[in-house]
């Protein structure tokens, strides 16, 4: 997962991954240029499979200031911040609203930490 951050961070693109129930959703931010370079190598990752795009468009000001990944396991708690400065969190609706600003996919990024999936 660091390996896959990092490489959206070299492409200039943050994101915020979460997973929950065998489920996982993303918010990827950038530049619309840098976000198809990544979306696009999400596309042809023989690992994904039965995604769908929920949202799609411009945004005024990015949602997050960092690329963080949050899990309902406790694995956050043994890498709180990565070495490259990913951070790791505990899945809970209030924290996936702390760390977004408001934008179009907060409500959905904080509704599936609620697990209303």
């Amino acid at each position: 997962m660091e390996k896959v951050a990092l490489a959206n961070d070299d492409c200039r693109v943050l994101g915020m991954t979460l997973f929950s129930n065998g489920n996982i959703m993303q918010l990827l931010e950038g530049r619309r240029q840098d976000v198809e370079v990544v979306y696009q190598k999400i596309q042809r990752d023989p690992r994904q499979r039965n995604f769908f795009e929920m949202l799609r468009g411009p945004i005024e000001d990015l949602s997050q200031l960092e690329t963080s990944i949050g899990f309902h396991t406790y694995s956050f708690r043994l890498f709180p911040k990565s070495d490259s400065g990913i951070a790791f969190f505990k899945l809970e609706a209030a924290e996936v609203d702390r760390r977004l600003k408001e934008s179009s996919a907060k409500s959905l990024m904080v509704q599936f930490a609620a697990d209303h999936w």
